[in-house]
Parts: structure tokens; sequence; C-alpha cells
């Protein structure tokens, strides 16, 4: 059969991700909290700089010093970003913590020194300090945030650290991710981060990939999406082994979900070998179109085919991918590479309406806060936030933007977008504003996103979103109404059909209850044999958790 050259498809309209790479970004963060914060007499450089002195930062800055950190020519101390905090009336940590978790994922690789790391200088205080952080995290005390960040980094700076027993790996690790699965803003993302650490320690790494693994092995374990993909940041091979476990024979869909996205970073990585690249092609086209109600199976694939040294092969195979990645015992024509044919596998291209989204979102947002109205790096970011072909690229971004004074104009003209009913019923559409909402909404938004999870006609996918967000966005304590609504409205569904749909929106529902710490709707979940059995068992694992963590998870 004879074979037609066929062209590359063009790039997404928009940069990568690292256009503005981890450190500009960090510098952004600074200058925009400062220019549009709340304090109008910290918006003026000099003035800035002569209140520097002081609270976290002990010595005196100049202005040249504060205008390098801004425009990212010089990285910025830790302590500096926490005087930036102090300055501004910002919560504790609000721009640290996002400024570590911005440079830490925006890596070429996966880092072995935490950024912004305040260990190594005094290194007996630090040890002393340490040794009380673990006993406090063995106990049944209080660990806040900043305990985690400081015990986590502490053991990677120092090396009598190095031979605890495998045990404290273990619980250490265990209570770390029961905090972090129900924490949220500043408390997640510093646990989140404490995690990562952990999974790129040269020896409590293993121990913590096991306790990933094993939570994602757990069917009642809505977050197991969370625990897996984390895993995408370490190059330890059983962190590999284990996501491509997960791909081949997934414990759930939130676990496969996890996986898939893991592997997008791994392959960025270079955590694969060969003959685990063919194994990971082999799985993703294993993969049905149902699993994918995010879009990532698709965008995993799209970064296969782009790997360095792919070429078109064999397009009159069945599938997507030539014999050479299908069959283990075939070698691909470049050494060390995947090739794969581009059937199927056209690169994102943003639907001119979620374009259009985000051009409205960003206008609105420059009008609501006056000055950077041509901010090049705002508008690269919205874009991101919503067009961005991966689901944790669009997710960082978030995380970002809501340390900003952009969060609440941004949030305000999401919801004013799903108002529209073309813009709700298109998935490609909803499903990139609700998960940009789960972060930067607030209790404000919450009712347009209540409304999504309870309409009819709208796609499945929409409504799961709709419901998987609203586990993120803070709840009114009183107002019970709309998840007993909620719950009779999807137990009859299942109750009618059994259809699997209802049952994974029913999980997501009972996780937005555990967060909203509605636990007498938990016990009638649980207790209801008529319920799906997921449904009961995230239900119960709610139920189960301990005081101390619930009480850890919100500092």
């Amino acid at each position: 059969m004879a074979h037609t050259t066929r062209q590359l498809p063009p790039r997404p309209p928009f940069p990568p991700a690292a256009a503005v790479g981890g450190r500009g970004r960090v510098a952004w963060l600074l200058r925009v909290n400062r220019v549009l914060g709340a304090r109008g007499s910290d918006v003026s450089l000099p003035a800035f700089a002569d209140a520097f002195a002081g609270g976290s930062y002990g010595r005196p800055v100049s202005v040249s010093a504060l205008s390098r950190w801004e425009t990212g020519q010089v990285p910025v101390p830790a302590a500096a970003v926490s005087r930036y905090e102090e300055l501004l009336g910002l919560p504790r940590d609000l721009l640290l913590t996002t400024a570590r978790t911005t440079l830490r994922y925006l890596a070429t690789s996966a880092l072995t020194r935490p950024p912004l790391s305040r260990a190594g200088k005094g290194a007996e205080a630090a040890a002393d300090r340490a040794q009380e952080l673990m006993e406090q995290a063995l106990s049944r005390d209080l660990m806040r945030g900043e305990d985690w960040t400081g015990l986590t980094e502490t053991l990677c700076e120092i090396d009598r650290f190095a031979l605890l027993p495998a045990s404290v790996w273990t619980q250490l690790t265990e209570r770390l991710v029961a905090e972090m699965v129900i924490a949220d803003d500043v408390p997640w993302m510093a646990r989140f981060e404490a995690l990562n650490r952990l999974l790129n320690h040269p020896r409590g790494a293993r121990h913590a990939i096991a306790v990933c693994a094993s939570l994602a092995r757990d069917g009642s374990n809505y977050a197991a999406t969370e625990v897996i993909c984390a895993l995408d940041n370490t190059a330890h091979p059983d962190a590999t082994s284990r996501v491509l476990a997960e791909l081949g024979r997934p414990s759930g869909q939130r676990a496969l979900e996890g996986a898939v996205m893991a592997s997008i970073r791994k392959v960025g990585y270079r955590h694969f070998t060969p003959p685990q690249l063919r194994q990971l092609a082999h799985a993703v086209r294993e993969i049905g179109p149902e699993w994918d109600l995010f879009g990532q199976v698709q965008a995993l694939s799209n970064v296969l085919y782009e790997l360095p040294g792919a070429v078109p092969a064999e397009r009159n195979r069945p599938g997507p991918y030539p014999a050479s990645v299908r069959d283990p015992r075939a070698e691909p024509t470049v050494p060390g590479r995947l090739r794969a044919a581009p059937s199927g596998l056209l690169p994102h291209l943003p639907p001119t309406e979620l374009a259009g989204v985000a051009r409205r979102v960003l206008r609105h947002a420059r009008r609501a806060k006056g000055p950077d109205r041509t901010d090049a790096t705002l508008s690269l970011l919205v874009t991101e936030m919503f067009c961005h072909p991966v689901f944790d690229v669009r997710l960082h971004t978030s995380l970002l933007l809501a340390a900003t004074p952009y969060r609440a104009p941004l949030a305000d003209a999401a919801v004013a977008e799903l108002s529209h009913p073309r813009i709700a019923a298109t998935v490609s559409c909803a499903l990139p504003v609700l998960g940009a909402l789960r972060i930067i909404g607030d209790v404000a938004h919450r009712p347009s996103v209540e409304r999504l999870a309870l309409a009819s006609g709208l796609p499945r996918a929409t409504v799961s979103a709709a419901v998987h967000s609203l586990g993120h966005i803070d709840a009114d304590p009183g107002d019970d109404a709309f998840f007993t609504q909620a719950l009779t409205h999807y137990a009859r569904q299942w109750g009618n059909r059994r259809d699997p749909a209802a049952a994974t929106t029913l999980s997501g529902l009972v996780y937005a209850m555990g967060r909203a710490g509605r636990t007498d709707l938990l016990r009638d979940v649980r207790d209801h044999a008529e319920h799906p059995l997921t449904a009961r068992q995230t239900a119960a694992w709610w139920l189960n958790l301990s005081a101390r963590t619930r009480a850890s998870s919100l500092t």
C-alpha cells in the first residue's frame, strides 16, 4: 500500500507552560501583589524598600534589589518572600508556598533539593527542631503545614536522619497524605510539597511511594488521582512501575486518571525506559474514550507522539501505534525512543469558544484591577489556566493566580461564563472553567456550581466535574439544602438504572460532604445499603478520620 506524507499539525496558539519559567512566575507573583495589593502605601517600590527591613527579613534592601527580584533577574530568598507577606498583610505562607510549588513544578527535572528551602542554616539547631517535629508527627499532636515544611526540608538536608527505620518513614507519610487529601489552599500546597520532598528522599522515597500506591488501591479513597499523580515528580523506579501498573490494571477510574496525568510529566522527565515506553503506549491505546473525561489520555498520546525521534510508521495497521510499539519483542527504529503514527493523535487546539472564554475573563480581570493592563504574563497565565491541554498545568497555573489580587475578578468572570447555556453545555469549555473554579472560587461562587451539579440536560462530564469542584469550593456551614437535594437526586438515578456514572458522581458528592464536615449525611450514605459500594466506602473513610487529622489539615 502506498503511503502519503502527512504534515505535522500546527502547534497550539499559546506558549508552552515554561514560556515564563518558574523564577519569572515567582517574580510576577511578588510584583502584582505589591502593585495591586490592598495597601496603597506599599505600591511604591522606594517606600516598600524603606519598610522592608524587619520581621522575617532582618536587613535592609535597596530598590535595585527589589527590582531584580520582581523581574526575575536573581532568585528571591525564602525570608524575603515571607517579608512580602508581612508587609502586604497577606496570609502566612501564601506567597512562599505558592512560590515553592511553582518552582518545583516547572523545574526541568525532578528536584533533589527543595526550592526556597530554609534548612541548612544552623544545622544543629535545625536537626534538634526536626527531632521535635518528628515526635510531634508520630504523636496525636496537631501538625501545621509549616511544621511539615520544616520537618521534610531538614530530612532532606541533614544526613543523620537518613537511617530512620522503615516504619517511621511509613508512619510519617501516612499521616502526611491523610491530611493532604482533605486539605485545601495553602495547607494543601504545604503538604503536597512536603510529600514531594519525601518522594525524592534517597532513603524515604520507596516507603513514601508504597504508601501512595496502597492508598490508590483502596477503593474507598476518592483521592486516588491525587496520590498517584504525585508520583510524577520522582525518578525512583518503584514510582514508574506503580504508575504503569495502574495504567495496565487500574484500581479504579480515579487511580487511572492519576496514572495518566503522572505519565505525561514522567515522559518529559525521561523516567521511562524504552521497554516501559512501549508498555505505556500499549496501555494508552487500550484505554477507551469513556475513561477520558478530562482529555488527559489524548494529552498523553500527544506527548508520546511528539517525543524526539518519533516518526510516522505503518499507517495501514489498525490503531494509532505501530508494531514496534505494540510488540515488546520489536525494537524501535531510533534506540530508546518511541515512534508513533499520528492518526488520532492531533495536538490539542483550544476550541474557538474556549479561547473566547479566556479572552473575556482576562478582559474582566484587567478592567477590575486597573493597573498592568498590558501585562503579557497575566494574558499567558489566564490562557494557560483555561486552554492548556494538560490538566496539571492548568491546576498549577490556577494555584499561582489564586495567590494574587486577580483571584476574585477571575472567579467572578468564570462564573459569569458558566451562566451561558452554550458554555455550560460544551464539555470542552465547561470542564476547564470548573477546574479553575475549584481553585480560585470561594463560597460566593458556590451557588452557580451547585446549580450545574443539579441541572438537567447537561452532559454527564460537565455535571460530574461540577460535583467534583464542589469538594474544593468553600461551603456555607449552615446550608444543608444542596447536599440533601443532590443526594436524593443521584441516589434515585443510581436506584433506577444502576448507572455507573451516577455511582461516580455520588462518590464525588460524598467527598464534598466530607470536606464540608457533613457527618450526619455521611452516616446516612454509609448505612444505606442501596447506595453504591464505592460511595459507602468513601463515606466510611471520612467518618473514620481522626479529629487530629481533620484539625491538622486546616492549618
